[in-house]
C-alpha cells in the first residue's frame, strides 16, 4: 500500500512566457493588471505528458471554479482554456483568483483534474501532468434492460448495471442501446502511481471529516454513447470491481488491506475525493492477481456515480504546534507555524 499526499513540487516553467506577459511567464511581482488579463485574474502554465513522459499534442485544458459542496453532475460547467502544442506545453490567462479545478483530457487518455490555487496577476506553474492511457472500450448492448456488465478478464475490472434504465445522458434521460465503457485501473504499488491518478488525495468523508486518503485500489471508469459521456441516473447504482495489485493484495496482507474499505469518488467539481454513501467495498481474494486471464483479486462495492473510484481509508488531519523559547525556560512572542498534513497541506501562522 502506498501512502500518498498532495501534488509534487511545482516546476518553474519560465521558458513558456507567451500568454502571460513577458519575463518569467507573467508573474514574478509584475504589478501590471494586464499581465494575466485583469486585476483579479491569474495565469497558468504547464506541460501534459503520457505515462512515459512523452508530450501529448492537442490535450484540452479546462477549468471550473471550485465549490466545496457542489454536487457531482454529468455535465460540468467547465470553461475551455487552451490546448497543448506539439511539445505538450500550454499557457493560459484570465483565470479567476482562488481555487480552480483544472482538467486535462486527450483522445486515448484518461481525464485528470487537479485543484489549483490561482493568485491574481501572477503565473502559477504546474508540475508535469501525466495522463494514463485509457483502457480499450468494452461494449455493453441494450444497457436499458439491466443486468448488463463490462468485464476485463485480464485485470479483473468490472462494472455491472443491475437495475433497468440505470444509465442516463447529460440531460438525465435514460439511454437505450449500446454503450462503450472504459475501465482503467492503476497499480497502487507502482512508483509512478501518484503521477497517474488525480494528484490531490484530499478527501471528505460522509460525516464531513477532512483528511488524506491512503490508497489500496483505484480505477477510472467512464462510459460513453457515440462519444458522449453518460453516467448513472439519479437514484441508480452500479456494482464495480477494482483490481488489487502486487504484494499489497489483500490476500497477502490483511493488515494494510482489510476485508472492507471505505468507497470514494473523485469530485471534479470540487477537486477532492468524497465518500460514496452507497456501501463499503469488500475484498475478494480469489487466486489470480491482475495481469493474467481470469484475474479475481479485487475490491467490490456499489457506486452512484462513475468517475475515478477509490477503495481507501481516511487519515484525518494531523498538526504540529509549538512554542519558541529564547532559553530553556524563557518563552518568546515569536509566531509559530502550525503545519497540518491533509486537506491540501495548509499552513497557518
Amino acid at each position: 500500500m502506498k501512502k500518498v499526499t498532495g501534488c509534487a513540487v511545482a516546476l518553474a516553467l519560465a521558458i513558456f512566457a507567451s500568454g502571460c506577459g513577458g519575463g518569467g511567464g507573467g508573474g514574478g511581482g509584475d504589478s501590471s493588471d494586464d499581465v494575466c488579463g485583469g486585476a483579479t485574474l491569474g495565469c497558468l502554465t504547464g506541460v501534459v505528458q503520457d505515462a512515459t513522459g512523452a508530450a501529448i499534442n492537442g490535450a484540452q485544458v479546462t477549468y471550473e471554479a471550485a465549490a466545496a459542496l457542489q454536487a457531482q453532475t454529468i455535465s460540468k460547467a467547465a470553461t475551455a482554456l487552451t490546448t497543448t502544442n506539439a511539445q505538450g506545453w500550454f499557457s493560459a490567462t484570465g483565470l479567476p483568483q482562488g481555487d480552480n479545478v483544472i482538467c486535462f483530457e486527450a483522445t486515448g487518455y484518461v481525464k485528470k483534474c487537479s485543484l489549483v490555487t490561482i493568485t491574481a496577476k501572477e503565473n502559477t506553474p504546474l508540475p508535469p501532468v501525466k495522463l494514463p492511457t485509457r483502457a480499450t472500450a468494452i461494449t455493453i448492448t441494450n444497457v436499458e434492460t439491466g443486468g448488463k456488465s463490462a468485464v476485463d478478464t485480464i485485470t479483473g475490472a468490472e462494472v455491472l448495471f443491475t437495475p433497468a434504465n440505470a444509465v442516463c445522458d447529460s440531460a438525465g434521460t435514460a439511454v437505450t442501446g449500446d454503450i462503450d465503457c472504459y475501465l482503467t485501473p492503476q497499480d497502487v504499488t507502482g512508483a509512478s502511481m501518484t503521477d497517474l491518478v488525480p494528484e490531490s488525495f484530499v478527501a471528505v468523508s460522509a460525516a464531513g471529516t477532512r483528511g488524506t486518503m491512503v490508497s489500496s485500489a483505484i480505477m477510472e471508469l467512464t462510459c460513453e454513447q457515440n462519444g458522449a459521456e453518460v453516467n448513472l441516473c439519479s437514484g441508480k447504482t452500479a456494482t464495480v470491481r477494482i483490481p488489487v495489485y502486487g504484494n499489497d493484495t489483500a490476500c497477502k496482507d490483511t493488515t494494510t488491506n482489510p476485508a472492507t474499505l471505505d468507497s470514494w469518488r473523485y469530485d471534479e467539481s470540487a477537486g477532492l475525493w468524497r465518500e460514496y454513501e452507497t456501501a463499503d467495498f469488500t475484498v475478494n481474494c480469489g487466486g489470480t492477481a491482475p495481469g493474467t486471464a481470469g484475474a479475481n483479486q479485487y475490491y467490490q462495492g456499489d457506486i452512484d456515480h462513475m468517475t475515478w473510484i477509490n477503495g481507501d481509508r481516511l487519515v484525518e488531519d494531523a498538526c504540529l504546534t509549538g512554542v519558541v523559547y529564547a532559553s530553556a525556560d524563557v518563552a518568546t512572542n515569536a509566531k509559530v507555524t502550525v503545519t497540518c498534513w491533509g486537506s491540501g497541506w495548509r499552513k497557518t501562522p
